[in-house]
């Protein structure tokens, strides 16, 4: 892929994830700190599912963040990330990126 056409996909994506989207919410990453604001969607789909063979619990345990810029910060510090719509604060647990390039912040 070219950088233009790399640039035009990133603006895409900005606009579906960003402050002017009709579907995205207003995040603040670490209030008491950092204090950076973010826009996404938060998937609220509180999943339990069971333990592999190894006893290990599965990455669909908790809820996501997804938005469009990726953080300035090291994300296994533990931030705290505060949706004022909702009136919650969760801990940032992990960062992955998702097949189309979003960000995807696993929060508890």
């Amino acid at each position: 892929m070219t950088t233009s056409a790399l640039n035009i996909y990133r603006s895409h994506l900005s606009a579906q994830l960003g402050e002017n989207s009709p579907i995205t919410m207003k995040a603040i990453i670490d209030p008491t700190g950092i204090n950076e604001t973010v826009y996404g969607v938060l998937d609220d789909v509180d999943y339990r599912g069971n333990k592999d063979g190894a006893n290990v619990q599965q990455f669909l345990d908790g809820r996501r963040f997804v938005l469009s810029v990726v953080p300035t910060f090291d994300v296994y510090d533990d931030k705290e990330i505060y949706f004022e719509d909702l009136e919650e604060t969760y801990t940032i647990k992990r960062l992955d990126k998702d097949l189309v390039g979003a960000q995807v912040l696993w929060v508890y």
